[in-house]
């Protein structure tokens, strides 16, 4: 295995010899060597961080075996060995940069120690990059922008995974640029990174998730994903999500229950409203971030709102709620139209909607 860092290269044999300082590497790289080290030397519990995205950020501690439960799953789903190369470029404190780390380890495959920044690629030399590597949506941007007049450059990765937010429909839509397969994942920290993945692009993109080997899913009676693992007699978990079920192994996504807005007895969905919302902007060439929430209104008792990052002109804006009316059904239609500079986020990119909202209100 070689770990290779933007000092140079360093085998794990000399890591665990310590024969490097720590004045050698950036504090990002610390991070990184310091859960190789431990986990090299077998050390058997680890605290990581939610993102917040919900809620306050909390500390989870997290097993070695499940660790190595959930690496075993992708490994085996991705065919990833020690022919490999992987690309650490996101935070190791959290869930998705700390299981690319444990699933590099156990296939023994070559690592890349990308400081985490918006543009991994940017940095890497051609003979420097990876066969498989996990991104957020922002670095699947760049990523997709960079490479979009040198695909072909990129034809021995095997897969990108992207998690940690959402990715919107014109993401999903430029991903049709790269050749290479392009998962989303979907799952959590408590479920020690993603249970299934579903390809957003190729001929044989879909909307549909597949769980990997060792989960199973079913719903309950309103709709909420039930997930469990089948390695022991763990208990099945409710989730807050809503899903169409397809199968034992596959479902379609719907959006969060904690979302739902209900507005005038009728529960509307803002992850589904969002989708068609991103047609008209792409249809008005908009490119402005948004959200829909429902705010209190007396009479509907929440109202559906839109949430727009920056500004638009007002006869861009007049332009668009037009089409917003004429193209949504009436319960779907935002009433108002809201602007901020930028959205806040979590350490992650996810959209923190209701600090957005509050933030907004409290400079009104």
């Amino acid at each position: 295995m070689r770990i290779t860092l933007k000092n140079g290269v360093l085998t794990s044999e000399e890591l665990l010899a310590g024969n490097k300082t720590s004045g050698d590497f950036t504090s990002y790289e610390l991070n990184v060597l310091g859960f190789i080290e431990q986990w090299e030397q077998g050390q058997d519990q680890f605290i990581i961080s939610t993102s917040g995205s919900i809620g306050k950020p909390k500390s989870i501690k997290l097993f070695r075996k499940d660790l190595l439960l959930s690496a075993k799953r992708t490994i085996h789903f991705f065919n990833l060995s020690s022919d490999d190369t992987s690309l650490i470029c996101l935070d190791v404190k959290h869930i998705g940069g700390l299981m690319m780390l444990v699933r590099s380890l156990v296939a023994k495959m070559d690592i890349i120690i990308q400081e985490p920044n918006s543009d991994p690629f940017l940095r890497l030399a051609p003979q420097e990059f990876p066969t498989f590597a996990a991104m957020v949506p922002i670095q699947l941007k760049n990523t997709i922008e960079y490479f979009s007049t040198a695909n072909e450059k990129l034809k021995v990765m095997r897969a990108i995974i992207v998690g940690g937010a959402p990715i919107n429909w014109q993401l999903e839509r430029s991903a049709q640029k790269l050749k290479i397969p392009i998962y989303q994942t979907f799952g959590m920290t408590e479920t020690i990174s993603h249970i299934a993945v579903r390809l957003i692009n190729g001929p044989n993109q879909s909307v549909v998730y597949n769980t990997l080997d060792g989960w199973s899913i079913d719903i309950d009676e309103g709709g909420h994903l039930m997930i469990n693992s089948n390695s022991d007699d763990s208990e099945w978990t409710r989730t807050n999500d809503i899903i169409e079920m397809i199968d034992k192994k596959s479902f379609k996504w719907i959006g969060r229950s904690d979302n739902v807005i209900n507005s005038g007895g009728i529960k509307i969905h803002p992850e589904l409203i969002e989708t068609a919302i991103y047609e008209i902007f792409n249809g008005l060439r908009l490119f402005e971030r948004f959200f829909v929430a429902g705010v209190p209104d007396e009479t509907l008792g929440k109202r559906l709102i839109i949430i727009i990052e920056g500004r638009i002109n007002s006869d861009r804006e007049l332009q668009l709620l037009s089409k917003l009316r004429e193209k949504l059904p009436k319960y779907c239609a935002p009433q108002e139209m809201l602007f901020i500079d930028r959205f806040l986020e979590t350490s992650t990119g996810k959209i923190r909607r209701k600090a957005t909202l509050d933030a907004i209100y409290l400079n009104k």
